[in-house]
């Protein structure tokens, strides 16, 4: 890793290491569960820590200071000593105290992961994101989970809806909140939502595309068009808004349009083979049939048993132009 990347957390490192530092020797001292929570970020660069950080979370269970939060320190600490057994045992200690502790559940969450135990981590990342619903934080794992693994994009919206009424500029969840109504079919709603989140974050890329998507689908066309366009502008290099607008332009049946669309998108440095395959349609569309050859040949390369190229390559080599002499 480069210096420069490297520079801001070694410089976070030394302040907190000089605060803990000033903690540890205050009279009276701190409590000791923050100690704990101090040593476990000076143990991210310092695994040495991690002995200071079990003592002092000791301490705070046998003083009453934040007992599940001192729990969770122990927990986390037998985690990255390769011990989730022991690790689970002292979370599920944290959340005996209290069930309400977030991080907890979503350690918890994480280690059922690890264990393949899809229902128990769908069941504590869910308590964690409603114990701390203003929390952005917890958003990640738990689309995650609904989303990816369960496929359950309706109850994914019932639950981003539910933080948003606590906070309606919730970023993260008006994200996620546009994406699910994508999936569900409800173009109009994630419209309407990705609108908001490019109020919130006017330079943000996908919100753009996601917008741009929601309006095609919605029949607002024109609006859909200006939506890829302002992705583009912002990120002039970045692929995928072209790509997008490629993939918009074909559904229109704009096919030159579409084409040089993806074709700027490849030269980006795009490299999805979905995008690839629609573009070698698209020649043979048009008649370009040595470029719909060497594009769909590539696919095959990367794909042999990809059926679109297996389908329509014969058909563009049979419209190739015989070479000179051949009977």
């Amino acid at each position: 890793l480069s210096p420069v990347r490297w520079e801001p957390r070694w410089t976070t490192y030394l302040t907190v290491l000089e605060t803990t530092g000033q903690l540890s020797s205050r009279k009276p001292a701190v409590g000791p569960c923050v100690l704990a929570h101090y040593y476990r970020y000076l143990r991210i660069l310092d695994p040495a820590q991690s002995r200071l950080v079990t003592r002092y979370a000791k301490q705070a269970i046998a003083v009453n200071d934040h007992p599940d939060d001192a729990w969770l320190s122990i927990g986390i600490m037998q985690d990255k000593a390769n011990r989730p057994q022991k690790a689970l045992a002292a979370i599920q200690q944290a959340l005996a105290i209290n069930p309400r502790n977030a991080e907890a559940n979503r350690w918890a969450a994480v280690l059922y992961s690890e264990r393949g135990d899809l229902l128990n981590e769908y069941r504590m990342i869910r308590a964690a994101f409603e114990a701390a619903l203003e929390d952005e934080f917890y958003i990640t794992h738990l689309d995650h989970v609904l989303i990816e693994k369960l496929g359950d994009a309706h109850q994914a919206a019932a639950l981003f809806e539910a933080a948003l009424l606590l906070n309606p500029d919730n970023f993260k969840a008006l994200d996620r909140l546009a994406y699910c109504y994508g999936l569900v079919g409800a173009y109009e709603q994630a419209a309407h939502t990705y609108a908001h989140t490019v109020r919130l974050q006017p330079e943000r890329v996908s919100s753009y595309l996601g917008l741009g998507f929601a309006l095609g689908r919605s029949g607002r066309k024109p609006e859909a068009l200006k939506a890829y366009q302002r992705a583009m502008q912002i990120a002039p290099l970045d692929p995928e808004p072209h790509a997008r607008l490629g993939n918009f332009y074909h559904g229109e049946n704009k096919y030159p349009e579409a084409i040089e669309a993806y074709e700027a998108s490849f030269a980006l440095g795009n490299d999805d083979l979905v995008d690839l395959g629609a573009l070698c349609a698209l020649y043979h569309v048009v008649s370009e049939f040595e470029k719909a050859a060497g594009c769909f040949e590539q696919v095959l390369r990367r794909d042999p048993r990809n059926t679109l190229a297996q389908r329509l390559l014969p058909e563009v080599r049979r419209n190739l132009p015989s070479p000179r002499g051949a009977r």
